[in-house]
Order: structure tokens, then sequence, then C-alpha cells
């Protein structure tokens, strides 16, 4: 009864980030998310709510305007595209200028935080690896792996600087179990794991940058279907309504599903901004079931629980090879780490 009295109470209390004194705001964050996501408009939005001054890179046009068109006074997108060496290091110079306390010398602006959001692997769909073209691994762990990367490469210094702190926000149900068909957001989830660690490691000694990685399970959906009915409206007018360029729907916008309300990540969010976080954090229904079933569980029994069996099929050569695949009738499996994950959110 104690610990629920004292989760309500730091719930109800106000999160609002430090103002200069006449009411102007000076705390910065970068969203290094595709502005399309749902989670990037949802955290956006509650972090300029709170006071924030919100800035997302972008790289066209029309992600420039996805921004634009919330018209909020203080978020704003960021011209950089990552693929260019001399972009980045003129936006660089461009945001450090902005920050230069000469140039705001009775209320100067700080960045407080970078925050890391990458975007879902495509195909989202389960894929053998047999199946995954070259372009797709080569798409995947580019904007997954590559471009994130070199992208808080660039912002390090500044981050040093300003003794701001790093979110790094994934998913972690499917990784966690490392499920076959789920190939390209496997190896993405391992790369990102690695890089972390590292991170932590060289930090620690560097500078006093607090890392925090959040660990994300399953949300409720609303704000999805809101924001990708955003994008469709300004994907048809930038092609003057045409089918050229179209969006394709995330999946937790084509199904319902249950789990955590986003208020509960932003304040753990607003929380890792202002020091109170460190380490690791676990939000989402089920987030911290699946990642302990994926270290301490044995293979077998996560095979198991994901319904899988051994069953003959045609090798591409014509022969018959074993294979391990999913049991006939679905999915059961999921349905006995969602009970899980149902009783421990419970």
């Amino acid at each position: 009864a104690f610990l629920i009295w004292r989760q309500r109470k730091a719930n109800r209390a106000k999160r609002r980030a430090k103002r200069a004194k006449n009411g102007q705001r000076t705390e910065i964050v970068v969203l290094a998310g595709p502005p399309t996501a749902p989670l990037t408009r949802s955290i956006s939005l509650d972090l300029e709510r709170r006071g924030f001054v919100v800035y997302i890179p972008v790289n066209s046009l029309w992600e420039e305007r996805l921004i634009q068109a919330e018209s909020r006074a203080d978020i704003h997108p960021l011209n950089l595209d990552v693929t260019s060496p001399s972009s980045i290091s003129s936006t660089i110079r461009k945001f450090n200028s902005l920050l230069d306390p000469s140039n705001a010398p009775r209320y100067p602006l700080r960045l407080a935080s970078f925050i890391l959001l990458p975007q879902t692997p495509s195909p989202p769909v389960s894929s053998l690896i047999l199946d995954i073209s070259t372009d797709s691994w080569s798409d995947a762990l580019t904007t997954q792996l590559l471009s994130p990367f070199t992208l808080l490469q660039a912002f390090l210094p500044l981050l040093f600087s300003h003794s701001a702190s790093v979110l790094f926000l994934t998913p972690i149900n499917t990784p966690s179990l490392s499920p076959p068909q789920h190939a390209l957001e496997n190896v993405v989830a391992g790369g990102m794991d690695a890089y972390i660690s590292t991170l932590r490691r060289e930090t620690a000694s560097s500078g006093p940058v607090n890392i925090v990685r959040f660990k994300l399970g399953a949300f409720d959906d609303a704000s999805d279907r809101e924001a990708f009915k955003l994008a469709v409206a300004l994907r048809h007018e930038s092609n003057g309504s045409s089918s050229n360029g179209t969006v394709s729907p995330p999946a937790a916008a084509r199904r319902a599903t249950r789990g955590t309300p986003l208020r509960d990540l932003h304040l753990e969010v607003f929380d890792a901004i202002v020091g109170k976080r460190r380490g690791n954090v676990y939000v989402g229904r089920g987030a911290r079931v699946y990642d302990t079933l994926g270290k301490v569980v044995p293979d077998g029994l996560v095979g198991w629980m994901l319904g899988l069996k051994t069953r003959k099929r045609e090798s591409p050569t014509g022969g018959t090879g074993s294979e391990r695949a999913h049991g006939g009738g679905g999915s059961p499996g999921w349905e006995k780490v969602d009970q899980m994950s149902g009783e421990e959110s419970a």
C-alpha cells in the first residue's frame, strides 16, 4: 500500500522545465526520431507542454512541413543530412551559436538532453533470413544504426559541455526473445545494445553525461492512429492528391493494442532529462517480463513459449531440411508471455 501511495504521489507531482525569471524558456531538447513516428510526435508535444524547446532533425521538406503542421511555437525542425559531413558540421555550428551565452548573456540557453528514438526496422512483417534482400539489410543497418550513431556523435561535444543527458528509447519485447523471422529487428537491437554499453563505459570517465536506456513494452495506440492520419493527409497534399508516395500505417495503428498509457512514458522521460533516472528504465506492458525471459530462461523453454516446433520443408536445392517454425493455429506462445506480462502489470 505504501509503494502504491508513493507512486501515485510521484505521478501527481508537477513536472516543469526550468525557466528564466522573466518566464523565457531556456532548456533545449533534441529529439532524434522519425517525424512520422507516433512516439516522436507524442513525446515532442509533451515536452513542449512542460516548458522545453524541442528540435527534431529532418532531412526533407515533407518532414519539415509535418513538424510545422503541429503549429507549436517551441517545436522546431532541424535541417540536417546525416549522409553529408558538410551539412552536419554546418548544422552543429549554427546550433552551437544558438547556445552561445554571448548571444543571450542574461538568460543563456542550455542543451538539456538528446533523445534517440530509432524508427522501426523495415519491412515490419515477419521474414525468413533466406527471404531478406541485400537492400533490406543495407537499409536497416543504415537507417537504424549508422544514421543515429552519426547524429549522436556530432552532438556529443555539445552534450559534454552542457552536462546533458542521452536517452535511448528502444523496443524490448520482440528482440529480447530473438524469435525466428525477425532477423532485422534482432540484429539492430544487438547492435544498439553493444553501442550503448560501450558509450556508457567511455562517458563514465570522460564526462558527466547521463546515459539512460529506455526498454519499451506495449503502449496504448490511440496516438498512433492520430499521427498516421496527419502523415497521410500531408503526404497526399504534397503529392497533389496522387497515389505516389504512399505511407504504410504503423503496426499499432492497424490493430488494437492493450498497453500502458503513454503518460507513464512521458513522466519517465522527464525524470531522466532532469537526472532522476539512470541506467535502464522499463516502461510499457511486458517490458520487464520479456527482458527477464530473454536473459534467464533457456532457449528450449523460450521456443516452447513461442510455440515453435521442428518440421520438414523443401530446401532451395530441392531436398528436405529441418527448420524451427511456428506451430499451426497462430502463436499460442506469445499469448503465454502476454499473460505473464499482464499479471506483472496488474
